[in-house]
């Protein structure tokens, strides 16, 4: 091929010393257009007090997404509600283990929005979880779009201690870091940490850092690009 397109600098770094690339790998992060937060109606639309902690996950329901993982934290806080934005092939069984750990009244499955109405849902929460488990190459070096739609509502994000999760943290710091065994006490702590001051308050002032992560900025990139191979 001419050149390969990557999602973040680390796959970059991989698919070039890999296949010894004879143009490096473009970098085009998933991140989405810029928007202002807005108001949300995620909290009525759950039914969840106003003094409950709402996490939220946007994604395909699957295994080694961490939603396992963080139900057996929510089953030592009573306050942590889950909102799950979007559906998959392992949501029957996620049903199953939520009721089981008697946490099933606490997450509420939202089931898949169109995009342009996922901004406005994030919005709603006070924080969100990207918690990859480590099962593969791909997770181990994954870099969600979730991250930035985040970034983009404002909310801090729990996210595991993965290379390319950690180096995004370094570089903005919106939010905390939990260890890749993904134990339940240390996301319990996490979430807490979440809402305490002034540590909030800095993460999502970090968050405003989505101004020059945003698509535009990566759409000059792709831009570039087209223009090489046009000339």
């Amino acid at each position: 091929v001419d050149r390969v397109i990557v999602s973040g600098p680390l796959d970059a770094q991989v698919v070039n010393e890999r296949f010894h690339l004879s143009k490096p790998a473009v970098v085009v992060m998933n991140t989405p257009p810029y928007r202002d937060p807005v108001k949300s109606d995620l909290r009525e639309r759950c039914g969840v007090p106003e003094n409950a902690l709402l996490a939220i996950y946007q994604g395909v329901v699957h295994h080694g997404r961490g939603l396992a993982p963080m139900f057996s934290a929510m089953t030592l806080n009573q306050r942590v509600h889950l909102a799950i934005v979007g559906n998959g092939p392992a949501e029957s069984a996620l049903r199953t283990k939520a009721n089981e750990l008697g946490i099933g009244d606490r997450v509420h499955w939202c089931g898949s929005v169109p995009y342009d109405e996922l901004h406005a849902l994030t919005c709603g929460a006070d924080v969100g979880v990207c918690l990859i488990e480590p099962l593969s190459m791909s997770y181990e070096y994954a870099l969600p779009n979730k991250l930035f739609e985040t970034m983009t509502a404002r909310i801090p994000i729990l996210v595991t201690d993965l290379p390319a999760l950690r180096q995004h943290i370094e570089a903005h710091p919106v939010g905390l870091i939990v260890g890749r065994t993904l134990d339940a006490t240390q996301i319990a702590k996490a979430l807490d940490a979440a809402m305490t001051e002034p540590k909030r308050s800095q993460m999502i002032a970090a968050c405003d850092d989505i101004r020059q992560l945003s698509y535009e900025s990566q759409a000059a990139r792709v831009i570039a690009l087209c223009r090489e191979y046009l000339a």
